[in-house]
């Protein structure tokens, strides 16, 4: 687990990487240049998810924290903020970790879309 989530539960984990996704769904957030947080880089971020998304266990339960979340809320925010999040990769040209995020998008669209 990356430095800024090793002290944190999984769950609490889950729950503020939720938060960054919903705070980037804001388009200004789609540059590197405009990352609003000091404390959460976007390595510490990406390393988050992708140990999660590597782990079949731990994907399952991370896009069902999401359907849940999507689900109460009624509102798609954090996918929103994972298109945002995928731009900034893209800006960066790491395209290996855009095909992970998208990966975690398309997984979290899909079972949304199974569940309606």
């Amino acid at each position: 687990m990356t430095n800024k989530f090793k002290n944190l539960t999984r769950e609490q984990s889950d729950l503020v990487v939720l938060k960054v996704l919903c705070i980037l769904e804001d388009k200004n957030y789609r540059s590197l240049y405009e990352w609003p947080f000091e404390d959460i880089s976007i390595d510490d971020l990406f390393d988050y998810l992708k140990k999660t998304y590597s782990d079949n266990y731990l994907k399952d339960r991370f896009v069902q924290f999401c359907l849940d979340h999507i689900e109460q809320k009624k509102q798609y925010s954090l996918i929103e903020g994972l298109f945002n999040l995928i731009a900034i990769f893209e800006e960066l040209e790491r395209y290996e970790d855009c095909v992970v995020l998208k990966n975690i998008k398309d997984t979290i669209l899909l079972d949304l879309q199974c569940s309606i």
